[in-house]
């Protein structure tokens, strides 16, 4: 072994999963993109979620024959989205975990970035950075910033922690390197003690922020690849004004939205009860919670959000 690879040998290991499913070139882009990041003591875990084209596997067996770091495992069925993320977190042996989504793109300086603040932070549980968006062509859409009320850090509670993520949570956090500690305890997933019945990402979020305090740091690192339509909501989501998609009227969209608004506040409240505070605090954030779905609820059904002014990006 070199002296370089000792010393890689020496930092903490970072694990990186992959979940994917039926996209082999951007696969191959994504694992291109992470296989070449400066930090070098990672591990990257690809579950295939029972993908029908064989070239998915061909793309992991070719960079499995390269690079011993990569390992995957594949489903012998289709699973839910939800259960091919917690297979690789539960495959994964590092100090810190992130999911990559394999249509992304990440820096190739993001891992060395957040290991490096992570060891100067102890009190972090979560890191990350701005996120841009491009549609497949790599023509990048208009910067919004999405973390800004996660810049800061301090001797926040339990309590505080999670009321910040209730008001403020938003889907790229998932896409963030996370303390293994605070994803899984007494070698049981956190997010298995909930019973799911949402695709909302809150409750992964709160019962993470037991570990720690939360930081998305203003430089772009995460490159999201989207079609049109999902970065006009994006936009619409944290900017305001009048939906892309227009209101929801319709009985069909009405009824479909209710349920994903009611099935989210079940998980979330499901979440918090886990949490280490009093019943008191579980109430408030509750009730919290509450606030938030009926008011997204209705800016959905009449398809306007008050607005927001856009945050340049930071280099």
């Amino acid at each position: 072994m070199s002296a370089s690879e000792k010393s890689d040998a020496n930092q903490p290991l970072v694990s990186i999963g992959i979940p994917t499913y039926n996209r082999p070139e951007l696969l191959e882009r994504t694992l291109s993109r992470i296989t070449r990041q400066t930090y070098k003591n990672i591990e990257v875990i690809i579950s295939d979620n029972a993908s029908p084209d064989p070239r998915v596997q061909e793309v992991i067996d070719k960079y499995k024959s390269v690079d011993k770091r990569v390992k995957s495992k594949r489903q012998s069925s289709i699973v839910t989205p939800y259960r091919n993320f917690i297979a690789v977190l539960q495959e994964s042996c590092g100090e810190y975990f992130m999911w990559a989504a394999d249509d992304d793109a990440i820096e190739g300086w993001f891992v060395q970035r957040c290991v490096d603040k992570f060891l100067s932070h102890p009190e972090l549980a979560f890191v990350t950075f701005e996120a841009n968006y491009f549609e497949q062509n790599f023509l990048s859409f208009d910067f919004f910033s999405e973390g800004s009320a996660f810049r800061e850090t301090g001797s926040q509670t339990i309590y505080e922690r999670a009321g910040t993520i209730i008001r403020y949570g938003f889907g790229n956090l998932v896409y963030g390197m996370y303390r293994r500690d605070a994803l899984v305890r007494d070698r049981q997933v956190m997010w298995e003690r909930t019973r799911l019945s949402s695709a909302n990402e809150l409750p992964l979020l709160l019962l993470a922020c037991q570990r720690g305090e939360f930081l998305v740091m203003e430089t772009v690192g995460l490159h999201k690849s989207v079609p049109r339509s999902v970065y006009e909501y994006a936009v619409w989501e944290n900017t305001g004004g009048w939906a892309p998609d227009g209101p929801r009227l319709h009985p069909k969209s009405f009824f479909a939205s209710a349920k994903y608004h009611l099935l989210s506040y079940v998980d979330v409240s499901s979440a918090v009860n886990l949490l280490e505070i009093t019943a008191a605090e579980k109430l408030a954030l509750k009730l919290r919670a509450a606030a938030r779905f009926a008011s997204h609820f209705a800016c959905v059904i009449i398809g306007y959000k008050p607005r927001l002014p856009r945050t340049p990006p930071h280099d």
